[in-house]
């Protein structure tokens, strides 16, 4: 763009000379042409109508090079999300533990069943896919943003499919049960059975049929309509049923499940009618290499199976039977209907177990299901619950496996728009294309230049060289010294220019369009000015009404920046749609441009004013030296490297000017790149609800939760996070539409109640060591019990003369005996590297006596759409210390650590246990440990206590939260409490920024300062007819001065006396007024001699 401002003001500039240089002449009206002060549209107009084409397509250029092409090169960029892609090697554990372990784990889930809690099947957040089971994997990703992503290739995936066959009876009529006559008057129901024998199913590759007897009841209700029931069992053995079947299958080995849907029709008019489907359902449980994609907390968003390497799970791999069982104990709970919302009320569910055959879902309208849906339902129930077991028994112990991983970071680039990329190149294109073409034309252009005519002295010799003597004296009439400029142009084009032989070679006559030459025209000559005005305007920096202008346009910028800039700032989401903030972002997208453009060109026509002006000034002001009249009125570059190359001295305005001019090139650059790509946050209010009543907590008497414990085991080693959990507090959920939406990387805040534990633990002392019974007995005192309370805890010795990297830890609640100590402490023993087996030396172990405390406090949290905390902040003067929330709190504290206690206590009997059992508390204690202590072998008290209490209250909170129903009240949709929140959004887009907007305002402030000092040092200083901006306007000047006629010499004294040669000193050049011998006003340019 500079280079083209260079070459586009010297061909503007040095236009009227090549006309005139034409065989045929020019119009006269050329010599007072100047192009290169015709603002804007201007100069392509004036070229248009005077046909200089050369003109026309330079000052077009200019004008796309000026606006279009900086405005389209500040929205050149977009950001665009760009995913990265890294490979790498992660550790991953695909094996099962064996058949037995197996086996064992679904015995015990059986046998330790809660009947009356609710089921943990279906937290969302207990398993990492609801399709697919997934082994575990080694972290890649470390502490990511949540943009990132993580393909697993060649992984191990696990699920199960069920295929089933059906046959459907029609026409079936039930029979009404004469023992809930008295029901229906309470419940509004019909009470009703269906009796069906010997029903065929076939059973795909087999020669014997399958045969189903059913016996089943169902409560309908009184109304007219059509209805539906459904009902389906798993096949179990009556030793673990706790209910009679309503299917008796003969013959049916392949089935996993039978099932029933009573389609019905009620109508007080006619008997019930119904169509029974019969559906017999195989569960296959199945294995495949597959590409798994997880998300940055570990969740599968994708699975693609290798369709070759799926293959069926024997029995060695999965014990299938253990899960037929497991499905059979929690059928036993109506685990349908709480999965799939049943609409039977309490009491029919009631009425139906007392009629003592089954359970069974009715439902009517909109909830009826087709067989394909609802079959597709109990497959995933099943396939639910084979996922969860699987991810159970995923070997940590084995040797892992090495797989490659793919991970994709979410980045964003920067992109180029296209359409602006091209409109763009098309006119640099253009612009190359046409200075090409310059650069062929004017070599082969008529020429008379000889030398730059930038200066008053050039303009001299061209005038003296190339005007007749006939045309100067003609000119030299009083009327063409008072014209102003306009006039001089509107008297020319009456006239031609046309060449004659002389005795140096041509020169230039005027003649009218009959061919009279200017001097046989006495009163030819340019208008008379108005009265009052003689002198035409000034330049507009120093004539005030456009000054104010000017000044008023630079300081409105400064201050619409400033103001569309202050209100851009926003944080507030809501504050993003308002008037103020779109009317900015419109400002701030479109106007820099524009205005740095304008800026650029108001300051270079200062520029090209004052360079013109200036001398002028200095010659009217009074005597001046010869220098004045070799200053160029060059562009700002040429006028810089000129004055630095040739050591000519320039004014410290133009110098000034020409300075500003090509730092208003960085402003159009500033402006161009104001907007630059940022990642922000933002902020809006929302409001939330709370999911549970936060003044209710209920206790329960001492239970073995075997699911509860062992669920939050299973969370507990998996590490990974938990929703509304944090290593040492379980949060009242909170409630609102966004939460839960995928993809959304907002953040929310807000208060909510949390309810955690806090562990005081203390070395204690061995008391009392028994070894004939091989065991260490210690007695200790809890810590806010009388002195006369002791608890006593045992530990076997350790027989196992290994020695081992790690500290062994033991953890050990006192005995039934003690339910208060049972309830309100537990010991964790440590036994210090390579002395496992000597536990009767008490210094090779530490013992340790801890107490939990209840801990509820209210929260300032942050947490993200899945519930996850991201930052808790704990509200000064929140804690509760008393009233029955903070008692029933305490009282199901005691009840877990007693709990706790006999649960691991029936892990310690049980050789053969999973992983995440068997680890559970000492090893994740230790691995704890090793990453507090840094790895070191030597015991520490403080990182060990550290250990415990971290696993001890991320136990806890994780159990809260997973059985957060069970101690807390749901609050419905008419009771739930308001709560004020907000919401940050991160955000990336181009904004703003700060830097770019100080070096605009910074410049545009600059440009202010110069403005007002250029009318302070020059307005009023200049009292001539006009400025002379071309060759025309000079002539009359100097036609008849004694500078013209001896111009050689005179050109050669200047230059010696610039080149400071001694005895050439003393020379002056002044242009003053005076009268000729009519008493008419003159204005002359003349040599001045110093007095010898």
């Amino acid at each position: 763009m500079l280079l083209w401002e260079v070459v586009a003001q010297d061909v503007l500039r040095l236009e009227p000379y090549f006309q005139l240089a034409c065989d045929r002449g020019a119009s006269a009206s050329v010599l007072f042409l100047s192009y290169r002060f015709d603002n804007g549209f201007l100069a392509p107009i004036r070229a248009f109508r005077n046909r200089h084409w050369v003109v026309v397509c330079v000052s077009s250029m200019s004008l796309l090079m000026r606006v279009p092409v900086p405005s389209l090169l500040s929205g050149l960029f977009v950001l665009s999300p760009l995913p990265l892609v890294e490979t790498k090697v992660v550790d991953t554990w695909p094996h099962l533990v064996g058949h037995d372990v197996q086996d064992n784990w679904f015995s015990t889930q059986v046998a330790y069943r809660d009947w009356r809690a609710s089921s943990l099947g279906d937290s969302p957040w207990l398993s990492r896919s609801s399709q697919y089971a997934t082994p575990p994997v080694s972290n890649p990703l470390g502490d990511g943003d949540g943009l990132s992503s993580l393909t697993l290739m060649n992984q191990s995936v696990y699920w199960s499919n069920m295929s089933c066959t059906d046959v459907t009876v029609t026409g079936a009529t039930p029979s009404v049960i004469p023992s809930l006559a008295s029901a229906t008057n309470v419940t509004g129901k019909h009470g009703f059975r269906w009796s069906l024998q010997n029903i065929t199913l076939p059973e795909a590759g087999q020669l014997s049929e399958c045969t189903l007897n059913i016996d089943i009841d169902c409560l309908l209700p009184l109304s007219d309509g059509q209805f539906q029931a459904r009902y389906w069992e798993p096949t179990q053995s009556n030793s673990t049923s706790r209910t009679l079947s309503a299917i008796d299958a003969n013959d049916c080995r392949l089935a996993s499940l039978y099932g029933l849907v009573i389609d019905m029709e009620s109508s007080a008019s006619s008997p019930l009618q119904s169509n029974i489907t019969v559906l017999a359902c195989e569960v296959i449980y199945q294995q495949a290499i597959a590409n798994v994609s997880l998300t940055s907390n570990f969740t599968v968003s994708g699975v693609d199976i290798v369709p070759s390497t799926v293959r069926d799970l024997t029995q060695q791999q999965f014990s299938a039977a253990g899960l037929q069982r497991l499905m059979a104990s929690r059928h036993d709970m109506v685990e349908d209907q709480q999965t799939f919302g049943s609409l039977l009320s309490a009491e029919a569910t009631n009425t139906t177990t007392q009629a003592g055959h089954s359970r069974v879902v009715v439902v009517g309208g909109s909830d009826i299901l087709g067989l394909p849906r609802y079959q597709e339902r109990i497959g995933n129930l099943w396939n639910h619950a084979f996922i969860t077991a699987v991810d159970r028994f995923f070997d940590f112990a084995a040797n892992g496996s090495r797989i490659k991983a793919r991970i994709t970071l979410a980045a964003v680039s920067i992109q180029v728009v296209s359409h602006a990329a091209m409109i763009v190149e098309t006119i640099l294109v253009l612009g190359f294309a046409l200075l090409l073409a310059l650069s062929w034309i004017f070599p082969h252009r008529p020429s008379l230049l000889r030398e730059d005519p930038g200066t008053i002295a050039a303009q001299c010799s061209y005038i003296a060289r190339l005007i007749s003597p006939e045309t100067l004296d003609a000119l030299s009439r009083p009327v063409y010294h008072v014209a102003r400029t306009r006039s001089l142009q509107h008297w020319a084009r009456e006239f031609w220019c046309g060449w004659k032989d002389g005795y140096s070679g041509g020169l230039l006559d005027v003649y009218g369009k009959d061919g009279t030459h200017l001097s046989e025209c006495p009163h030819a000559g340019p208008q008379t000015v108005r009265r009052g005005r003689p002198q035409e305007p000034m330049p507009h920096f120093l004539t005030i009404p456009w000054f104010l202008v000017e000044c008023m346009l630079l300081i409105g910028t400064v201050a619409a920046f400033g103001l569309a800039f202050q209100y851009m700032q926003f944080k507030d989401l809501q504050t993003f749609s308002s008037t103020e903030v779109t009317i900015s972002a419109l400002f701030l997208v479109y106007g820099p441009t524009v205005l740095s453009s304008m800026i650029h060109s108001l300051f270079n026509s200062v520029h090209r004013h004052l360079s013109i002006a200036e001398p002028w000034m200095r010659l009217r002001k009074g005597p001046a030296p010869p220098e004045v009249l070799l200053t160029s009125s060059h562009n700002p570059l040429t006028t810089l490297v000129v004055s630095l190359r040739s050591g000519t001295r320039v004014s410290g305005a133009v110098m000034a000017s020409s300075v500003i001019c090509l730092l208003n090139l960085v402003l159009i650059v500033a402006s161009g790149g104001l907007f630059e790509p940022q990642i922000d946050k933002y902020f809006a209010s929302i409001s939330l609800t709370e999911s549970y009543n936060s003044s209710l907590f209920l206790t329960h008497g001492l239970e073995l939760d075997f699911e509860g414990y062992d669920s939050t085991l299973y969370e507990v080693s998996s590490r990974t996070p938990a929703p509304w959990t944090t290593a040492d507090f379980s949060y009242l959920p909170l409630e609102n539409s966004e939460l839960g939406a995928s993809g959304s990387q907002a953040l929310y805040t807000s208060s909510t109640r949390g309810i955690g534990v806090s562990l005081n633990c203390e070395a204690i002392p061995h008391e009392v060591t028994d070894y004939t019974s091989q065991r260490v007995n210690v007695t200790y005192t809890p810590f806010a019990s009388p002195a006369n309370t002791s608890c006593t805890v045992n530990l076997p010795q350790d027989v196992d003369d290994r020695s081992r990297d790690t500290p062994q830890i033991h953890y050990i609640w006192p005995d039934d005996t003690e339910p208060l100590c049972q309830q309100s402490t537990f010991s964790v023993f440590v036994s210090r590297t390579g002395s496992a087996s000597s536990l009767s030396n008490r210094q090779n172990i530490t013992a340790l006596h801890c107490e939990p405390r209840i801990n509820i406090q209210d929260f300032n949290i942050d947490f993200d759409t899945d519930g996850v905390i991201q930052r808790h902040e704990a509200i000064p003067g929140s804690s509760i210390t008393s009233g029955p929330f903070f008692h029933n709190a305490f009282k199901a504290l005691g009840y877990f650590n007693q709990g706790l206690g006999r649960y691991v206590g029936y892990l310690r009997s049980h050789g053969t246990l999973p992983f995440y059992q068997s680890s559970f508390p000492e090893h994740v204690t230790a691995e704890e440990y090793k990453k507090v202590n840094n790895g070191s072998t030597e015991l520490d008290a403080d990182s060990l206590i550290y250990a415990v209490q971290s696993v001890y209250q991320t136990s806890f909170s994780h159990y809260l939260s997973l059985r957060r129903d069970t101690y807390l009240v749901q609050l419905s949709s008419e009771t739930t409490a308001v709560v004020n929140g907000t919401a940050t959004y991160p955000m990336w887009g181009f904004m703003p920024g700060k830097g770019c907007m100080v070096i605009i305002l910074l410049l545009i402030s600059v440009d202010i300062l110069l403005l007002l000092s250029i009318f302070a040092l020059y307005h009023g200083r200049y009292d001539a007819p006009r400025i002379p901006k071309s060759l025309g306007s000079l002539i009359p000047w100097v036609a008849s001065s004694s500078l013209l006629k001896d111009i050689q010499n005179t050109r050669a004294s200047i230059d010696k006396q610039t080149g400071d040669v001694p005895g050439n000193e003393g020379q002056k050049y002044h242009f003053r007024s005076s009268f000729d011998s009519d008493g008419n006003v003159i204005w002359v340019l003349d040599m001045i001699k110093a007095p010898t």
